[in-house]
């Protein structure tokens, strides 16, 4: 039982790193650039001290470092960087409570499409049924978060002509969400980048358990995530160094000091990933009794872990107000509280709905798609 409990831990705990991640790149300022390659240079000295520390403490584990696994993970971390340029984009533009809010949304429900209609998850109708009703509240949550208070705004410039030109000069808290195309290209580009990150790791587990397994599974977390550190290093370096080449025409931006201190920032999603892999880990071995292949890292676990990172979206969406004071009006304010506890509960049931047994067996339906792989979202900040 303690494991169990131990395991739900470092899932909330996944949840509160997660959700300091994008509040603690905010509060360095500087722009999306360099919270991501801040991040980044984090994330790649973490990955040599954590290979320092496998081969030290197993040197054998290092045997599951295989071709396949590196490559697949380097690209799961360039993917991730990716979406996170997109999402501190959006973080940028509307504020870091909306911004992750609706990033969050946005990639549960990309990630929940694609294992639907490409893994063939969800065999059965009504798990077809009550997982979609799921996403269309995900999407009714992004509206509620993103609600704007029109009139107040109207008020404000008939009174005030220069506190509303304050007012709309701060595009992180008093924009029009719907007339800005950049927030859908954003949303869009993290989303789908977000599939290689959620799906990938998934599948090494798959492959590695047919392939004879993880010579030491209690490492298999660290061995996954050292080459994904470096994807990422790769990946944010050339992704800065193209945008600052080629479009703000400004290198400053790798010696910055705002950099620099958001090296801290790729200590704390680090953290936040290997507790996320041990709590999947950990809840395999106790819930289940027994490990796919006899070792390493199954659907449901990753689904019960995940669910619990959600709690990232409360960390970040109130942590938002408090930490970051981005200002909300009464009206707005009430909008996007029920925003986000509708987007993290119905991420939480979309990420069960494989798992919840009434689902199979209501109505007696039949299955529809047969598949091998039951993949459930993988999903970070």
């Amino acid at each position: 039982m303690y494991v169990v409990v131990i395991g739900i831990v470092l899932g909330l705990l996944t949840g509160v790193s997660w959700g300091f991640y994008p509040i603690f790149a905010k509060k360095q300022k500087g722009t999306p650039d360099n919270w991501l390659l801040g991040s980044c240079y984090g994330m790649g000295i973490s990955s040599f001290v954590i290979l320092g520390i496998v081969a030290c403490a197993s040197p054998q584990a290092l045997q599951d470092l295989n071709w396949m696994v590196f490559l697949l993970e380097v690209i799961t971390g360039i993917a991730w960087t990716v979406t996170m340029i997109a999402q501190f984009s959006l973080i940028k533009l509307i504020g870091t409570a909306k911004g992750l809010s609706v990033a969050n949304g946005g990639k549960t429900v990309m990630a929940t499409l694609f294992s639907v209609f490409f893994l063939g998850t969800w065999l059965f109708n009504a798990q077809k049924i009550f997982g979609f009703a799921m996403i269309i509240l995900i999407v009714l949550g992004v509206l509620l978060i993103n609600h704007h208070n029109h009139r107040y705004h109207q008020r404000v410039v008939k009174h005030n002509k220069k506190l509303i030109k304050k007012t709309f000069s701060d595009k992180q808290t008093h924009i029009t969400w719907f007339s800005n195309h950049k927030i859908w290209v954003y949303l869009a580009v993290l989303s789908f980048a977000s599939i290689a990150f959620s799906q990938f790791p998934s599948m090494i587990d798959k492959l590695q358990v047919g392939s004879g397994g993880w010579t030491n599974p209690y490492f298999s977390g660290l061995i996954k995530y050292i080459p994904q550190a470096i994807g990422a290093f790769i990946g944010g370096v050339s992704i800065v160094y193209f945008r600052a080449r080629f479009i703000f025409k400004d290198m400053r931006v790798f010696i910055a000091r705002s950099t620099h201190r958001n090296i801290i920032d790729g200590f704390i999603y680090a953290s936040g990933m290997i507790c996320y892999l041990y709590s999947a880990f950990l809840l395999n071995n106790e819930t289940n009794k027994e490990i796919i292949g006899g070792q390493g890292i199954d659907a449901g676990a990753g689904a019960t872990a995940f669910a619990l990172t959600n709690f990232a979206n409360i960390v970040s969406a109130f942590g938002g107000i408090f930490i970051l004071k981005e200002k909300f009006t009464k009206h707005e304010l009430i909008y996007f509280i029920a925003g986000a506890l509708v987007i993290t509960g119905a991420a939480i049931m979309v990420t069960f709905t494989d798992s919840m047994p009434f689902l199979a067996t209501w109505g007696k339906t039949q299955p529809i798609i047969k598949s091998s792989y039951i993949v459930y979202p993988y999903i970070t900040p």
